[in-house]
C-alpha cells in the first residue's frame, strides 16, 4: 500500500493491498480507479499532477496518464520498485531490490544505480541537486547495526 500527493495538493493517489491504483481529486471530492488490479508500489505524481507512476504485478513499472487511466509508458525494472519520485527533468528516482536507481524520462533500463541503498524510502530535490535514500550498509562491504539515511549531493 502506497500513497502519493501531487505537488500542488490538489490530488492523492493510493494503493490498497491488491486493488490496483485509485485516484482522489481534493477539489471535487471525486474518486477515480486507474488499474485494476495489482499491489502498487513506489506511487509518484509528476511534478505537473498528470502523470502518475507506479509498479504493478511482477516487475511492471507503469506511468499512467492521471485524466485517461491510459498507459504512456511501461518497463521492466530489476526487480521490484519500493519508492519513487519524479525529477523536474521528467527522470524518475526509485528504490527496489537493487538498490537506488534513476530512470530517464524514456524509462527502460536505469541510467545510474546506487546498490547498496536498499530500503524502501528515497527524498530528492526537483533539480536532483540532493538525493537521499535509505541503506543498512555504510561502505562496501561493511554492515551497519542501524539504517541509515545517505544523501548524495551536486557539486555546486
Amino acid at each position: 500500500e502506497t500513497i502519493a500527493l501531487s505537488a500542488d495538493g490538489s490530488q492523492i493517489a493510493f494503493s490498497p493491498d491488491g486493488g490496483g491504483a485509485e485516484v482522489r481529486d481534493l477539489k471535487k471530492k471525486t474518486m477515480r480507479k486507474l488499474t485494476k488490479g495489482g499491489n502498487g508500489r513506489g506511487l509518484a505524481f509528476s511534478p505537473d499532477g498528470k502523470k502518475l507512476f507506479g509498479t504493478f504485478g511482477e516487475f511492471q513499472a507503469v506511468e499512467l496518464d492521471v485524466a485517461t487511466g491510459g498507459q504512456q509508458r511501461a518497463w521492466s525494472p530489476p526487480g521490484y520498485l519500493f519508492d519513487s519520485q519524479y525529477l523536474a527533468s521528467g527522470d524518475l528516482v526509485a528504490t527496489g531490490h537493487h538498490g537506488l536507481m534513476i530512470f530517464s524520462g524514456a524509462g527502460g533500463k536505469a541510467k545510474a544505480e546506487v546498490d547498496w541503498i536498499d530500503r524502501m524510502g528515497v527524498a530528492a530535490l526537483p533539480d536532483a541537486s540532493v538525493i537521499c535514500g535509505i541503506s543498512s550498509f555504510v561502505g562496501k562491504g561493511r554492515e551497519s547495526m542501524d539504517d541509515e539515511i545517505v544523501c548524495f549531493a551536486k557539486k555546486p
